[in-house]
């Protein structure tokens, strides 16, 4: 068969990966972990072509046009709470032109999967694991086979196969990187171009409340096989990576083999990666240096320690203090992420926020509302609360507010995300700090494009 990987079009820099989602909140975006880990799996079987409409910046005519050519005998596209509707409408129309077996990947599907399939007629089944080989067997027409895949059986009836063992480790066959438009995907703290997105484990040991990771079992991938990956990478150019793990450090012991095994490859790869600031320690920071680490993502939340304590977050603000001191220690870049509007924040701890990140003094920081993910306790608190509506299911932090609070309307919310943009953002020493960090004019009209789409990204928009 031919299979068409699909990142679908969109009016806006929709990140739809690794069941997360939301607007890009400057000009960045980067591969689709989902349909790359695909791409090696159904290679090993079938013909597999790629389209990331968005990086592309594919209107949905153009899209259509370029899918039809291919004449794909499936789809499997990524789809999320952001953009879901603006997504379906368009496959909608794709299997009028097609006739393709659609299938769909996302976050949200993975807690309501057999309820949109009953609901929309033209989706042909749900993956709900992005690392397995369960749609081989599904293609190839053996049920009894079939994992990680919701599907209508002949007689019409929805079946949701059961996940394989989710404390195995995983692997899976080298992605085909080379389908994608790897030169395009961008990350302002990125070293080089081209950029590939890799993942080393899937979801989160950790019990924040307002995030959708601690609905997915923590679970590893075998080390030799990202080695694998990164060798097949290094064959074809690519030495700069962006690893997608939730939390690449966890448990210090696979850390230090995981930062073996990629300093072992000769150190030809720079890297980003994701971590809790509690796993960090000195010898940790060291070796991820030492490892090609040049940039590390820390969710942060809130500069509020009862803020914290009240969504499990599991640390304090002194102890973000240290992760952060020794970030810099080692040289490493940080990128802070903060939310901002958490039910039973007020004016006040918002402002602790915004104070905490100037503090921090991060090289970057993402600065959303709150995302009442389907299957978080925030969600089922915001809903009981009567914040939210059972069926509000299109959500985007990243462009404007979902949830009310106590003290605070969305349209508060929103203002005092846009004071949070403007206090970190246009102060004058860090404006002095990112030029002096721009020593390449490529660097400088980077950083200007992404203060336009900053700035754009602070006026107001509407649910859609």
């Amino acid at each position: 068969m031919r299979i068409l990987l699909l990142n679908p079009p969109g009016d806006r820099l929709y990140m739809r990966a690794n069941y997360c989602t939301g607007t890009a909140k400057a000009n960045a975006y980067w591969q689709p972990i989902d349909l790359a880990v695909q791409s090696g799996i159904l290679s090993t079987q079938h013909e597999v072509v790629a389209i990331d409409a968005i990086i592309e910046r594919l209107s949905p005519d153009r899209a259509a046009a370029r899918i039809e050519s291919l004449r794909p005998d499936v789809i499997l596209f990524v789809t999320a709470s952001c953009s879901w509707n603006k997504d379906f409408a368009f496959l909608s129309r794709i299997k009028n032109l097609t006739s393709a077996k659609l299938i769909a990947s996302g976050g949200f599907l993975l807690e309501m999967g057999e309820q949109v399939l009953s609901e929309h007629g033209f989706l042909d089944a749900i993956l709900t694991d992005f690392t397995s080989d369960g749609l081989l067997a599904y293609l190839d027409g053996r049920a009894h086979d079939v994992a990680d895949v919701i599907f209508q059986d002949p007689n019409g009836e929805i079946v949701s196969t059961q996940s394989r063992d989710s404390n195995q480790e995983f692997a899976y066959p080298a992605p085909r990187h080379d389908l994608f438009p790897l030169s395009r995907y961008r990350l302002p703290w990125a070293q080089q171009r081209p950029m590939a997105t890799v993942i080393t484990s899937l979801g989160c040991p950790f019990s924040c409340t307002f995030c959708s990771n601690q609905l997915r079992t923590y679970r590893t991938r075998d080390i030799d096989n990202v080695k694998e990956e990164l060798l097949s990478l290094d064959s074809i150019g690519v030495h700069e990576l962006h690893l997608v793990d939730y939390n690449m450090i966890v448990g210090k012991e696979r850390a230090m083999n995981l930062l073996s095994a990629i300093i072992s490859l000769g150190k030809r790869f720079s890297f980003d990666c994701i971590n809790r600031v509690d796993t960090l320690d000195d010898g940790l920071c060291r070796l991820l240096r030492e490892a090609g680490c040049h940039a590390i993502q820390l969710g942060v939340e809130s500069g509020s320690d009862e803020i914290l304590a009240k969504y499990s977050k599991g640390m304090t603000t002194d102890v973000i203090r240290e992760g952060f001191r020794l970030c810099k220690k080692y040289g490493l870049k940080t990128i802070g992420f903060f939310l901002i509007g958490l039910p039973g924040e007020t004016e006040g701890t918002i402002q602790k926020t915004i104070d905490f990140a100037k503090e921090l003094d991060c090289d970057f920081a993402s600065f959303a509302t709150v995302d009442p993910y389907i299957g978080t306790k925030l969600r089922q608190d915001a809903v009981e609360a009567g914040y939210i509506s059972d069926d509000d299911t299109q959500f985007d932090g990243g462009a404007y507010t979902a949830i009310a609070t106590e003290q605070l309307s969305k349209e508060q919310v929103w203002k005092l995300r846009n004071r949070a943009v403007r206090q970190f953002y246009f102060r004058p020493s860090f404006v002095l700090k990112k030029l002096r960090m721009a020593r390449r004019p490529s660097t400088l009209w980077g950083y200007f494009l992404d203060a336009l789409t900053i700035a754009k990204n602070m006026l107001p928009r509407k649910s859609s």
